[in-house]
């Protein structure tokens, strides 16, 4: 699989979220730390073209607050696996906007409509959806209470499995 740069939010939690998240993490999903994904996988746009496009996204935008109560299932689009995921209500939209944004300019072609794009962490990922549907609900009885704050954009590249930081562009700061 070739090299793709994806464009990622890193949140900004307590000690106590940070290890809640880390103890509802699967294996399968620790090749990179928790993250909201803005923009997926792009091979064929160079670093530098895609630096400078997200540095002008984040330069534009300002960092903002969310807040997760709820585990859902999310689905590959490619075969039977289930991921649960960590959706926020508050800060959904700001997501959501970041993701839209991205998606212009150089990285207009690349917009995969017919998936639909929801924000969330992923926490794991299971071979069938009965499997992920059952830990969905586990996770919610238990209760999800989970907030932190989003203040940049991730750039890193993705090769054989290695997830490598490649540059850090702050969001504004609300005055």
């Amino acid at each position: 699989m070739p090299r793709s740069l994806f464009s990622l939010a890193f949140p900004n939690v307590t000690r106590e979220h940070a290890q809640w998240i880390d103890r509802a993490r699967t294996d399968n999903v620790r090749n990179v730390e928790p993250h909201f994904t803005l923009a997926f996988g792009v091979s064929e746009v160079s670093d530098s073209d895609y630096c400078n496009h997200v540095q002008a996204i984040a330069s534009a935008n300002i960092g903002f607050d969310f807040r997760c109560r709820h585990v859902t299932v999310g689905t590959d689009h490619r075969d039977q696996s289930g991921y649960t995921f960590l959706v926020p209500d508050k800060g959904n939209g700001a997501i959501y906007d970041l993701h839209r944004q991205l998606y212009s300019g150089i990285l207009s072609g690349y917009r995969k409509l017919e998936i639909p794009f929801v924000p969330h962490m992923t926490l794991g990922r299971f071979p069938d959806l009965e499997t992920t549907s059952d830990t969905c609900d586990a996770i919610n009885a238990d209760g999800v209470d989970i907030s932190g704050s989003i203040s940049e954009i991730a750039v890193v590249a993705a090769e054989n499995g290695n997830v490598t930081t490649i540059a850090k562009f702050p969001l504004r700061s609300a005055k």
